[in-house]
Parts: C-alpha cells; sequence; structure tokens
C-alpha cells in the first residue's frame, strides 16, 4: 500500500495542519436517545467556552452544558407537555438549540406543538399548540430553522 506525501488539501489552501480528530471527556446522559432523525442539537459557543447538547427522548429533551475541555457539565431534562395537567405528555419530534442576534432558545417540536425555552430549559418562553384535529387527520411540526428571522416549518 501506497503512503500518501505531501501536504492534504487543507494545508494546501490554509497553510495549517488539519485536525480530523480531537479526543473529548466523554458526557454520560441521564436517559437514553430515541432512534429520530434529528434527536440532538450541538451548540458551540466559543466566547463563552460553552458546548450545549439537547437530545430528544419520547417526551423529555435532555441538556447538558459542558466546558469546552470537558472540566465541568451541567445537566438538566426538559419534560414537553401541553400547559394543561390534564393532557398526557407528547412526544417530541425535535429539539434545536436556536443561536439568535441577541439570545440563544432551546425550541422543541412535537405532535402537539411549539415550545421555546431559555437555553438552559430553565423557563418556557412561548407555546403555541396545534389545533385539535380528527382522528383520521395528522398535524405536527416537522423542522424548525432559522435564516435571519425565526422560522418554524
Amino acid at each position: 500500500m501506497a503512503e500518501a506525501s505531501g501536504p492534504s488539501l487543507v494545508e494546501q489552501h490554509t497553510g495549517k495542519q488539519a485536525m480530523v480528530y480531537k479526543k473529548e471527556v466523554p458526557l454520560a446522559l441521564k436517559g437514553s436517545a430515541s432512534a429520530l432523525c434529528n434527536n440532538l442539537s450541538i451548540l458551540l459557543n466559543l466566547s463563552k467556552g460553552l458546548i450545549s447538547y439537547a437530545v430528544v427522548h419520547k417526551s423529555v429533551v435532555n441538556l447538558i452544558s459542558s466546558t469546552t475541555d470537558g472540566s465541568s457539565a451541567n445537566h438538566r431534562q426538559v419534560i414537553c407537555k401541553e400547559p394543561s395537567a390534564t393532557h398526557p405528555s407528547t412526544l417530541v419530534i425535535q429539539a434545536r438549540l436556536v443561536a439568535m442576534a441577541t439570545r440563544t432558545i432551546l425550541v422543541i417540536t412535537s405532535q402537539k406543538g411549539i415550545q421555546m425555552f431559555e437555553a438552559d430549559g430553565s423557563l418556557m418562553l412561548y407555546w403555541y399548540a396545534l389545533g385539535e384535529v380528527a382522528q383520521e387527520e395528522q398535524r405536527y411540526v416537522v423542522h424548525c430553522c432559522l435564516d435571519g428571522n425565526f422560522c418554524v416549518i
């Protein structure tokens, strides 16, 4: 097998050696992760030296905020439910940490609607409920994104 010689493509274009992989300190979740697409959201905040993770499992979003060197980590669980105590919990479709111009928020999309929280999950900022529909119909929020203004699709 021939060995590659010379600089990589990244080195040729930037003049710096590329770092392909860096091992980090492992972080343990307080729960498991659902087998969904979009079940993980990561937000890197270099100015504060934090990495935040949001992981979806059924009706719970597990939040982990860690320093970039992995020396400390904070865990929190956010349960997605309707404001009314009479309704059971609902399944989360996606949780996303969204960095807006003035603040970072946690957006949770579910079968019942959209919930927006502070980035650490401590305070609900906004709740938009999808209306009730007949059994044969389905309504749910599929994805959220940010493009200048906040958009939920």
